[in-house]
């Protein structure tokens, strides 16, 4: 159940929208997802989202323990109702680690909301409880290290809304994949991250160790088309 307060809020800012629909003047809208375009009746751009993470540039005085042993997983946000899909996709980390040889260790990242606990009990259910790591809220510095730290990112969204979660965005930024909620798409509407998404269904990779990540920062890249979608109209 939704809390009151955010449920005010979200209806303010549903009357917001709507009363800036009403206007005559309305040069531009933009939304972050096909979905929502749909919505707006194909009406409005798509901007996507940028995370909100800065990125560190150096990870020297790396949080997480290294060792070649350890695979490192992090979930940053709130955890969702979906269990089932939840477990699915600890199986897959699961899977992961035995293909691989390794030790999972999980670091939760954040609040993690009303389902952490439930979540928690999945990963523990397949997991002994020495492998969750509840590390709870950090700065912006501490958070990037963990991204760039980290092996893989859990996210609770699937692949139609992934680019509406800041927090998946900004774990992407990182240079880190991320194993999203449910199946693959038969088309993918963005290739930004498509090499960095994973899905429960995919056979488990090979690691390859040492491997180098390539932050991929996209608020320039926003800004720049925001700007061009201002000069055509």
């Amino acid at each position: 159940k939704m809390p009151k307060k955010q449920w005010i809020i979200g209806a303010l800012q549903k009357r917001i929208i709507h009363n800036l629909r009403n206007l005559k003047e309305v040069k531009l809208v933009t939304t972050t997802i096909p979905n929502y375009q749909k919505f707006l009746n194909n009406q409005a751009e798509i901007l996507p989202l940028f995370g909100n993470i800065p990125i560190k540039s150096s990870t020297t005085d790396s949080i997480i323990p290294t060792g070649d042993k350890v695979l490192k997983v992090i979930h940053f946000g709130s955890f969702t109702s979906v269990s089932e899909a939840f477990e699915s996709q600890i199986l897959w980390c699961k899977n992961l680690a035995r293909k691989n040889n390794l030790t999972a260790r999980f670091y939760l990242l954040g609040n993690g909301g009303t389902h952490k606990n439930k979540c928690s009990s999945i990963i523990a259910k397949h997991f002994s409880e020495e492998h969750i790591h509840d590390v709870g809220f950090l700065s912006t510095s501490d958070l990037s290290n963990y991204f760039q730290s980290a092996d893989l990112g859990l996210s609770c969204a699937n692949y139609a809304l992934f680019q509406k979660s800041s927090s998946t965005i900004s774990i992407l930024e990182h240079g880190t994949p991320v194993l999203l909620r449910g199946n693959r798409p038969d088309q993918y509407f963005s290739d930004t991250w498509k090499g960095q998404l994973f899905f429960h269904h995919d056979v488990p990779p090979q690691l390859e160790a040492n491997t180098d990540k390539e932050p991929n920062p996209q608020l320039a890249k926003i800004a720049s088309r925001l700007i061009e979608l201002f000069e055509k109209k």
